[in-house]
């Protein structure tokens, strides 16, 4: 049963992120190409992954995901004496990042993340 979560964990951890990853990166031409929010037909099935970032940003997704992964499962492993600091150096770097690529579709959103980060 250990080894079963372990297993699941690893799948979760990783896999899902990877999946993600492909599926996006098989439609990025598709997601360049958009002119709205949603995109056309070929895109209702991914368009709520990808309708808040700019067209060229598709993979701003995976880091979201990333950066939630990281502030949840990966403080589990840690020594609660690191956790505190492990989470704020985690939350500026991808604060800094967000605000220095600007990738969301408006600008409000671009401030709105750097304030609540």
């Amino acid at each position: 049963l250990i080894l079963y979560a372990w297993l699941m964990a690893v799948v979760y951890v990783i896999g899902v992120p990877l999946a993600l990853f492909a599926l996006l990166c098989s439609k990025r031409r598709a997601i360049a190409a958009r002119t709205t929010r949603k995109g056309g037909d070929d895109l209702n099935s991914i368009s709520f992954l990808i309708r808040v970032f700019k067209p060229r940003y598709w993979w701003l997704a995976v880091v979201d995901l990333l950066r939630r992964l990281l502030l949840t499962c990966f403080m589990l492993i840690l020594p609660s004496a690191y956790q505190l600091l492990t989470a704020l150096s985690i939350s500026m770097v991808f604060a800094v990042g967000h605000r220095e690529v600007g990738g969301y579709w408006d600008s409000v959103s671009d401030v709105l993340t750097l304030a609540c980060s």
